[in-house]
């Protein structure tokens, strides 16, 4: 070791020279990250795998309230939606909603809903929720305003 490292060290410590990580790697010699997924269920506020959506339209759509007749395309994965002037991808009047009020992932038959952290006023049949799955012809409801997903066969 140089005299530079040992002065930074404590005399009392040792560490081994030359020590070997060990890397997984696969028969072509690239690394193997096959094991390394998790395979413990995602809590509430983390997203699960998204899958492609290429074949099918996912559409939210306000029916009641401020913003009734206001409806979003979702053209990624993953958008946010709050109140009008808060910075989130689909922005629709509604005093309860907070600027970013939940989050909305495109999922393999409709949309998982996340409710941000700090908002606890999200409801499906009347239930506060704090995650929910959504399918075609689902609705949730934001302070007055009721919203629709729809999920449909792309054109």
């Amino acid at each position: 070791m140089n005299s530079f490292l040992m002065s930074r060290i404590r005399g009392d410590q040792e560490f081994p020279r030359d020590s070997e990580v060990p890397r997984a790697t696969s028969s072509h010699g690239q690394p193997d990250f096959d094991d390394t997924r998790s395979s413990r269920t995602p809590s509430a506020y983390e997203f699960p795998e998204i899958l492609s959506q290429d074949d099918k339209t996912i559409t939210i759509s306000v029916i009641e309230g401020p913003s009734k007749g206001l409806t979003y395309q979702l053209s990624k994965l993953c958008i946010t939606m709050g109140r009008v002037g808060g910075g989130a991808d689909f922005e629709f009047d509604e005093p309860e909603a907070s600027d970013v009020h939940c989050v909305v992932a495109a999922r393999q038959d409709g949309v998982q809903l996340y409710v941000a952290p700090s908002v606890n006023n999200i409801y499906v049949d009347h239930q506060r929720i704090y995650t929910a799955e959504l399918g075609n012809m689902s609705t949730f409801r934001v302070g007055s305003s009721l919203l629709l997903v729809r999920v449909l066969p792309a054109r």
